[in-house]
């Protein structure tokens, strides 16, 4: 289960390259209380430290349940379904040559949305910057979206979304194409994040494209993920993914020149 709470927050690499880095992945075997490192983002700027806590014999693919440590500014670790392709030993080999890799320590896959409504966004669909070629990527503006649909974007974009490193290309912003939410339910156990128990779960719906803006092209990739929202203990959002494992073999990929 993937946890997004909210504080706000690159896709690198090409195609080829993660399928290779997939491809030595799926040799591994990990067992509950292994030290791993795994991408809850299916992203290969996104590694983390973290130890599996039950294993999951799906077909065709394994996958994993870990719990990350908690990064920088966190008070507590992350809990993730992981795929199996995402998942590999704690001590890792040196990324390939050519591959961009940050020094900087990863940022908190979550971030509290508070109760004020998001800093103010671009007009709706409106670029970010203007390509010579006409690429270009997309925000939305959330404006005028009531609550609690406003926050629960902005949860869900601080998943992905994140600056440049300083001096280098890479920006991730992130265009919600689709979102629909539920009635509010009770708390499930096994199948809500155990921070939700006692409080109203929310299921949401979410179809979204994480644009990633180098100097010479875009790197689009449009997501579809089942979410379990409620508000946490300091009465911020937070939502989890709660879809099946292997969901990322439907996430669709496109790069484009400028």
């Amino acid at each position: 289960m993937i946890k997004f709470t909210a504080r706000r927050g690159v896709l690198h690499g090409f195609v080829g390259l993660g399928l290779a880095l997939c491809g030595s992945a799926q040799a591994q075997t990990f067992r509950v209380g292994d030290r791993v490192q795994a991408s809850p983002t299916s992203m290969q700027s996104d590694w983390r430290d973290c130890s599996v806590i039950e294993v999951h014999d799906f077909v065709p693919k394994k996958a994993y349940s870990i719990r990350c440590d908690p990064s920088p500014g966190a008070t507590t670790p992350g809990t993730f379904l992981v795929n199996q392709d995402w998942v590999r030993p704690a001590r890792a080999a040196a990324a390939p040559a050519g591959a961009a890799v940050s020094n900087a320590a990863p940022r908190a896959n979550a971030a509290r949305a508070e109760n004020a409504a998001p800093a103010s966004r671009p007009a709706a669909n409106t670029p970010t910057r203007v390509a010579p070629g006409g690429a270009q990527c997309t925000v939305d503006n959330d404006g005028a979206v009531a609550e609690p649909e406003r926050s629960i974007r902005a949860v869900i974009r601080a998943g992905f979304e994140r600056p440049a490193a300083p001096g280098a290309d890479g920006a991730v912003s992130v265009h919600i194409e689709n979102l629909s939410i539920g009635a509010a339910r009770a708390y499930t156990p096994h199948r809500d994040p155990i921070e939700a128990d006692g409080r109203e779960v929310y299921p949401v719906r979410a179809k979204f494209t994480a644009c990633t803006d180098y100097r010479t092209r875009l790197n689009l990739v449009t997501r579809e993920r089942l979410y379990a929202c409620y508000r946490d203990t300091t009465n911020a959002w937070a939502c989890d993914i709660t879809a099946a494992a292997n969901t990322n073999v439907r996430d669709t990929t496109q790069n484009v020149a400028k």
